[in-house]
Parts: C-alpha cells; structure tokens; sequence
C-alpha cells in the first residue's frame, strides 16, 4: 500500500515591537499584528483579522503582558475570538501582577478548531481595569516579539 506522508501547513501571525505598545482596557479589542509569513496559503488577513477557509486548525498563541508599575490588581488575557460566529473560541492564560515594578507576564492560548464554511478570527485582549496593562513595552528593538500565532492547518 502506498504511504501518504502529510506536509503541515502552518502560518505566523505576530507583532513585532519597534518602540511600540497597546494598551489592555476592560472593554475587549482588537490585538494589532504586523508580520504574517504563511508559505502555504492558509489564511487571508485584513484589518487584523484572519480569514480561514473550511478545515481543521490547530492554534498555538502566545503574548507578552507589561505591568508598567501600576498597583492596581488587573488580571490581564489574550484570547482568541470567531468573529463569523461572535464566540470566544478559547480564553488566554490570565497575568496579574499587584506590584509598583515594572512587570512582565505571558497570556498564551491554545485550540482545535473545526469550521464547515469561511470564518474570520481575531485575538482579543482584556484586562479588568483600564491602569497601565500592555501588550508589548515601549522598548525600540527590532527584536521584539510582543505576540506570535502559529496556525497550523490539520486537514
């Protein structure tokens, strides 16, 4: 019988630094990307959001959260969200830090997804307080890496 070896397809959708931060509100928004690299085709984007055709997808997202020094306790997450179906797909890890240093913290999720038609997503941030919670610091280096998102399609 012959073998069928499968070639993952994975795409990475992230934001780099380059001196530049969003800020974590109680009110839950959009995450802002910058670099898409998907060799393989399997996403469209536009507006910061990401359009997948029907599949199955497995999501590995991560975000660096900076505390910068306030003293109000804010559990801070990512989290991804279906736009097409207005659902929380899967909720982030939650950073939280109560201390008047400067902190930093990692939100990561992760999600099969399954969808029998186009859908679009995005990754949203939250926080329970609108006092100095960011994603990203204020950092100027090429070198930063405040979020990545693998997406890699399983079928």
């Amino acid at each position: 019988f012959p073998v069928t070896i499968l070639q993952p397809r994975i795409a990475l959708v992230e934001t780099n630094g380059g001196g530049s931060r969003q800020a974590i509100t109680s009110v839950a928004a959009t995450v802002t990307f910058n670099s898409v690299t998907d060799a393989t085709g399997i996403l469209s984007t536009n507006a910061n959001q990401i359009t997948l055709q029907p599949g199955t997808y497995f999501f590995d997202g991560h975000a660096m959260i900076y505390n910068a020094g306030s003293t109000t306790n804010a559990p801070s997450r990512i989290f991804l969200y279906n736009v097409t179906t207005s659902s929380i797909v899967s909720n982030g890890t939650i950073f939280e830090l109560n201390s008047t240093a400067v902190n930093y913290g990692l939100s990561s999720f992760r999600a099969y997804v399954t969808i029998t038609s186009t859908s679009i997503f995005e990754i949203r941030s939250q926080s329970s307080t609108n006092n100095g919670y960011y994603i990203g610091d204020s950092v100027t280096s090429p070198y930063d890496k405040h979020m990545s998102i693998a997406i890699t399609k399983i079928k």
